[in-house]
């Protein structure tokens, strides 16, 4: 496919993370740039990946604007969002937690019109997601995935173009996840703004829908571990061919590259 990569929509410089004298996160220089095709309508989806308590969850709050300074949390850097690259604030970015949290007492449909009135924008995604009919339920009435898609549709409706999501794949079966992705599919690709960020160590389905690859690790010199972790290896999957390919899991080279960033974490 033809694309080319134009105006910054993300950009994280020299951020790092401590509290008190432990360092979380350390020299974090990526950005994400629009990616635009004359052939069709692309979002953005990048996979952070790395190792469990490596940092994963800090970094997205960080993203999120929710982690601030106080006497004892360092925050070094800035990180800037949309095509003005304004400093992230809190309610900037979704993000959608493992636990997708919802008000109980409100229904779907009421949990999305707590954050948008625009009732026409609301119809459109409840039939997007295809969770129309249980628009009337209550929270505890609904099923996992179609919570899951309720606390995605919220967060794209209250926030700007950039949607976070945590461990999305986690206790899904193969049905439910290839469901999941092909709703991140339909989010990045009704906008060329719009951007996806999947924290997961689960790597094949989050693979499979990227153009991009973050791997946060540990880095080592002659004396030992350099403290605090850092983005220590990127990967385009679209400028290799790998990516926007809905069979992409039988290319030999989409396999080789999930082991090789397999082999990455016995070395960081």
């Amino acid at each position: 496919m033809i694309y080319e990569k134009q105006d910054l929509l993300l950009s994280l410089k020299d951020v790092s993370l401590g509290y008190g004298e432990k360092k979380i996160l350390r020299d974090i220089n990526v950005e994400i740039r629009d990616i635009v095709s004359t052939q069709q309508t692309l979002g953005q989806v990048v996979t952070l990946v790395g190792r469990s308590g490596i940092g994963k969850s800090q970094l997205f709050k960080m993203i999120a604007g929710v982690i601030r300074r106080t006497h004892e949390t360092i925050i070094g850097g800035e990180i800037r969002i949309g095509r003005d690259q304004k400093l992230t604030e809190p309610g900037m970015v979704g993000m959608v937690l493992q636990n997708y949290p919802l008000f109980g007492h409100y229904t779907l449909r009421g949990n999305l019109e707590l954050v948008c009135k625009d009732k026409q924008k609301v119809d459109d995604y409840l039939n997007l997601f295809e969770i129309w009919d249980c628009q009337k339920n209550y929270p505890n009435q609904l099923s996992g995935g179609q919570r899951q898609r309720t606390a995605i549709v919220q967060q794209m409706l209250c926030s700007a173009d950039l949607i976070l999501l945590d461990e999305p794949f986690s206790g899904l079966d193969p049905v439910a996840t290839e469901k999941l992705c092909q709703n991140i599919n339909k989010v990045v690709n009704s906008s060329e703004q719009n951007t996806v960020i999947i924290s997961s160590h689960i790597l094949e389905p989050a693979l499979a829908i990227s153009d991009t690859l973050w791997v946060v690790g540990n880095e080592f010199t002659e004396t030992g571990k350099i403290p605090g972790a850092t983005i220590c290896y990127t990967d385009d999957l679209a400028a290799k061919g790998l990516a926007w390919n809905p069979e992409i899991r039988r290319d030999h080279r989409f396999t080789e590259m999930v082991d090789e960033v397999r082999q990455l974490f016995n070395k960081i």
